[in-house]
């Protein structure tokens, strides 16, 4: 695979998204959080998007939520992650990673894996850490637990004019999860966890002091 054609495929879709304002329906609202979907142009299933407003600047809240860095915060706040490896890094901005997750909804999903391209993109408004499920030979399926599969995928820090210290979050996600998952487990289990990230981000940056 040509990672490098790829990655700039992956970025036009994201920004396809981010410039995508119609059609899209309310599944669930917090303080924290506003998610909703729509049916998806790229694979059969629906692409979730969240948003929120994080008091907190971008570039600070893109080093919390960006997966990369071996040392990177977000291994420690989020807690649907139970394991990442970088399996190769291409280049500074772009990565092959294998992600393993926790199991959610008390059980009702066990843990996944997923291998993903990663690949991170900085502009003048905004960063954003995106991927999408790739074939790699060094990570072949897992027997003890369900390969899944992310469509293209982005955690977009948007800059807001005038507001410094403040990031406009938008999470997008379009996850295969595999295995016999009613549709309707799936959804509850994806659209919950939007809102978690968000609130686990939110006291991450609180307690470290920011």
């Amino acid at each position: 695979m040509d990672f490098k054609k790829f990655s700039a495929e992956l970025l036009e879709k994201i920004k396809s998204y981010r410039n995508d304002t119609e059609g899209w329906k309310l599944t669930k609202e917090s303080t924290d959080a506003v998610v909703s979907w729509k049916q998806s142009n790229d694979w059969k299933g629906v692409i979730y998007k969240s948003e929120g407003i994080i008091d907190c600047d971008p570039e600070t809240v893109f080093h919390y939520i960006n997966p990369c860095p071996a040392d990177s915060p977000r291994n420690k706040w989020d807690d649907s992650i139970k394991e990442r490896t970088i399996l190769e890094q291409l280049e500074p901005n772009l990565a092959v990673m294998r992600t393993v997750t926790r199991s959610a909804l008390g059980g009702l999903v066990s843990h996944r894996d997923f291998v993903d391209l990663l690949v991170i993109d900085v502009t003048d408004d905004h960063l954003s850490t995106n991927a999408c499920s790739v074939e790699y030979a060094k990570a072949p399926v897992d027997p003890s637990c369900v390969r899944g599969h992310n469509h293209p995928s982005g955690i977009v820090c948007n800059r807001i004019p005038g507001e410094a210290k403040k990031t406009l979050l938008t999470n997008f996600i379009q996850t295969d999860l595999g295995g016999m998952i009613p549709q309707s487990v799936t959804d509850q289990a994806l659209a919950t966890s939007q809102i978690e990230f968000f609130i686990s981000l939110k006291k991450a940056l609180k307690d470290d002091g920011h």
